[in-house]
């Protein structure tokens, strides 16, 4: 998680990391896949054994940023807030 969190650089509209809950899982071909949903006090990270635990929501524009990770490669690929229904 420490070396994911050194490499984010938030999204335009984001609050600072540490405002949000953290959660990553595994994602299998080297990358990991993380969610941070927008925490009310100080945001609390988590590694889950099942991607599938991972939350789906749909919406909440940058109260929800999703990351992935590419372990092989030891870098963000990607970095995103979520729409607005």
């Amino acid at each position: 998680m420490d070396r994911i969190e050194q490499q984010v650089r938030m999204p335009e509209g984001a609050r600072r990391i540490t405002n949000y809950d953290r959660y990553y899982a595994d994602a299998g071909d080297g990358k990991v896949i993380g969610l941070y949903l927008g925490a009310s006090s100080d945001g609390e990270r988590q590694w889950l054994a099942d991607e599938n635990r991972l939350l789906g929501v749909e919406d909440g524009g940058c109260g929800v940023v999703h990351v992935i990770f590419d372990r092989r490669a030891g870098r963000i690929e990607s970095i995103w807030c979520n729409g607005v229904a």
